[in-house]
């Protein structure tokens, strides 16, 4: 039989018609059901035959309950080895640990007919098996049978479930490719849930698909999804609306100078540029990318940002790593007219470096993806990426000096020396965190005291105090002296003023305002230099909660009537 090919745009929208038309059919799992609230951080779940469920942290402890969703038991987190396989006494499932820190997830239909891999950088997923020529679904938007980051993956009978993380939803699809329907939308308010999801990295499918497991990490929660029964109410509008293109999100990286903020927002596959002002909301004037492509001034997920050092530069410039691509673009920020509105000819693309794709080692393949990225004084750019090694790269893309650490997770360039903030395989369950100092003569170890011991590293800035250092996990700044003695903690878990959400990216102007890139907040905030709260600026419904706390402490009875504001159609996160 001869195949038949739709050229793309004709198959999107099809699907997209499919999708839509299928999404209400009954038996299908997008009813809310309940959340197991997990604390850590979610990352799997596995469902035994007898409907025992077992949830996987990123730590790789693991929480059981019963098929009634009853809390049973725990088990400690262990030591990950990187090939390791662990079986679980209660399920009798045996998973293989490795895929807790990575992007990339696969799996195959119980009789191993077909198999699935995602390509999240490349927002895709590849089907291959028996009598199936291999094929990929989807590119990157936010569409029926588009994507953007998909992670987890799951098959049910005939049926793929794929956790569409940026999208904020999962899709199903049959096994040819077709979407059939989806479910979850992205939460409107913090810690919404109830059938609205925030960054799902897997979906598991119960033996009997009469639920659907989804794991949301950066909430420390997995919801529940039970089939849609005939007596069920039907969708609303909003379940069934899909956006022309992604919200603006503040991702996992910013740099910030005098002037200028830039955020990458890979949900979005750009960058944004926003004017700071004075104690108020920067004001976005600018952007480059928002269609995914290798020309210059577009991106492929795009990361890690920095600014390079003014020296005798007319325009300020950014480093940008362009992380599908394997590249970084060299961006310059041309002067306004004087006026705040938006204008895309603000940015421009200087220069683009190709860097290499993968490294070959004796055991594996490692992709060259950049974890961070930062700048010194003379326009050398260190990059951490994930074969454990730090590189001094020249702007044209030369290795000057490379150096192996254990799991560099964040790294700072500043003052005459290079400071990296370091966390090693083992991650937090036996964790060796250290500043590295690298003088011209070669690197040398300085080990932080015992109370650092167990941080989670995602960022650091140098302060006239000394260094500031994010604590992911714990929602918190750890303030260090120049030597790296532990000062004292800034922040909280929450919404409120000088709380965080996942924290991420952490900068220092040139007043020493510390500021902080809320992530799981979908926001930022600008602290003062001993780190009291100054104002906060992004998503409404993230910024709202200061928003109220200041009226109410000004005007009580005005903040007694304040009340959730729901974003608009159009404004949703």
């Amino acid at each position: 039989m001869k195949k038949v090919h739709l050229p793309p745009m004709i198959a999107c929208w099809l699907f997209a018609l499919w999708g839509v038309l299928g999404a209400q059919d009954p038996g299908h799992l997008n009813v809310y059901e309940a959340t197991l609230e997990c604390g850590g951080e979610p990352m799997l779940v596995v469902v035994s035959p007898l409907g025992m469920i077992a949830v996987v942290d990123r730590g790789e402890g693991v929480s059981f309950y019963s098929s009634d969703l009853v809390p049973i038991g725990t088990l400690p987190p262990r030591p990950r080895l990187r090939s390791s396989q662990r079986t679980f006494p209660v399920t009798g499932e045996p998973i293989s640990l490795s895929r807790l820190d990575e992007l990339r997830m696969e799996t195959s239909s119980e009789d191993q007919s077909w198999h699935v891999i995602t390509f999240p950088d490349e927002h895709q997923v590849e089907v291959s098996g028996d009598g199936i020529d291999p094929f990929r679904i989807g590119a990157f938007g936010a569409r029926t049978g588009l994507f953007s980051r998909p992670q987890g993956v799951d098959i049910h009978g005939d049926q793929l479930f794929v956790a569409d993380t940026s999208n904020h939803r999962i899709q199903v699809f049959t096994k040819s490719g077709v979407p059939l329907y989806r479910f979850g939308m992205h939460q409107l308010e913090p810690r919404q849930g109830e059938g609205r999801l925030h960054y799902p990295v897997s979906v598991t499918v119960a033996r009997d698909g009469g639920r659907a497991f989804v794991a949301e990490p950066i909430e420390g929660r997995v919801q529940v999804f039970r089939a849609r029964l005939p007596s069920d109410p039907p969708l609303t509008p909003a379940a069934t609306w899909e956006r022309a293109d992604l919200p603006a999100h503040f991702g996992e990286h910013w740099a910030v100078n005098e002037e200028w903020l830039l955020i990458s927002e890979p949900d979005a596959e750009r960058i944004s540029l926003y004017k700071i002002r004075e104690g108020r909301e920067p004001v976005r004037v600018s952007e480059l990318g928002g269609i995914p492509g290798d020309r210059l001034g577009q991106f492929r997920n795009p990361g890690a940002i920095d600014v390079l050092p003014a020296g005798e530069l007319r325009h300020p410039r950014f480093v940008v790593h362009d992380r599908g691509n394997q590249r970084w673009q060299v961006v310059e920020v041309l002067e306004q007219d004087g006026t705040l509105k938006f204008d895309r000819r603000i940015l421009r693309v200087v220069s683009s470096v190709a860097l290499p794709k993968v490294f070959f080692t004796e055991e594996w393949i490692v992709p060259a993806t950049a974890t961070t990225l930062s700048t010194d004084r003379e326009g050398f750019v260190f990059v951490a990426n994930l074969l454990q090694r730090v590189e001094r790269r020249s702007l044209h893309g030369g290795v000057n000096e490379s150096w192996n650490l254990t799991s560099p997770a964040s790294l700072l360039c500043a003052g005459q020396v290079s400071v990296f903030c370091v966390v090693d395989g083992q991650r937090r369950r036996s964790p060796r965190q250290q500043f590295i100092h690298i003088p011209e003569e070669g690197p040398s170890l300085v080990s932080p005291p015992i109370s650092l011991l167990g941080i989670d590293p995602a960022g650091i800035a140098q302060t006239p105090l000394g260094y500031v250092v994010v604590d992911r996990s714990a929602h918190r700044l750890v303030m260090l002296d120049p030597s790296g003695e532990f000062l004292h903690f800034i922040g909280s878990p929450g919404t409120g003023a000088g709380q965080f959400h996942h924290p991420r990216a952490v900068s220092v102007d040139q007043k020493n305002r510390i500021w902080v890139l809320d992530h799981g907040n979908h926001r930022g905030q600008v602290l003062d230099p001993e780190g009291n709260f100054l104002w906060a600026f992004g998503s409404k419904a993230y910024v709202k909660p200061i928003l109220d706390a200041q009226a109410a402490a000004r005007d009580p009875e005005a903040g007694k009537a304040s009340s959730p504001v729901a974003p608009r159609r159009g404004e949703e996160e």
